[in-house]
């Protein structure tokens, strides 16, 4: 065990590790937001809906100035189904020609107004949570 804590490694990842869990949900969300930030001009606010399009933009594989506003609702669709499978909602079934994923929904999302709002909130942490880490 000594020759793991002298390793600045370990002791950076356990540190990070360490402070990712004592962190309550809110404070990961605006640790994502402000890692997020660098898709967007300066000093536009990153909330939920961004963090969807963000989400979004990566399963898409497209840059967000070439998109039209059909294209951007579009992207919208992908992100939240791309964050909502990390809770087992939906699953990425296939491609389209355009290169668009297509998802399959698993299970309904019926639920109450707050609920679906908790869940939408632990989805994105599971989603970005690699970001966390960094």
């Amino acid at each position: 065990m000594e020759k793991l804590s002298k390793n600045p490694l370990f002791v950076r990842t356990f540190d990070i590790n360490l402070i990712v869990t004592t962190m309550n949900d809110d404070e990961k969300l605006c640790e994502i937001a402000s890692r997020l930030e660098i898709f967007f001009d300066a000093g536009v606010p990153v909330g939920i809906q961004e963090m969807i399009f963000v989400a979004g933009l990566q399963v898409v594989g497209k840059h967000q100035g070439s998109l039209s506003p059909v294209d951007k609702m579009d992207v919208m669709h992908c992100g939240m189904c791309a964050i909502l499978e990390t809770k087992g909602y939906f699953r990425m079934s296939s491609r389209r020609d355009d290169g668009y994923p297509v998802y399959e929904q698993l299970k309904e999302i019926n639920m109450e107004k707050e609920a679906r709002g908790e869940l939408l909130r632990d989805a994105i942490i599971s989603y970005y949570g690699d970001l966390l880490k960094k």
